[in-house]
């Protein structure tokens, strides 16, 4: 489910013009999303837990990348 998750937010994205999609995900996650095409760009705190870090991650959505 997470990859048609994935291809749905993207494609709905490029329906309404976006290049990009920044994801914030779950630390447990990171190798989904590396596999889904996202380059992992940094980590950004919590807002909902202090001291917690979440990864950051860039999908290319211009038709060169897809």
């Amino acid at each position: 489910y997470g990859r048609k998750l994935i291809d749905y937010a993207k494609s709905i994205a490029k329906k309404l013009g976006g290049k990009i999609a920044i994801i914030q995900g779950d630390p447990h996650a990171k190798n989904f999303y590396l596999k889904m095409g996202g380059k992992f760009i940094g980590e950004r705190e919590s807002t909902s837990i202090s001291g917690r870090y979440l990864p950051l991650f860039v999908i290319d959505l211009t038709p060169d990348h897809n």
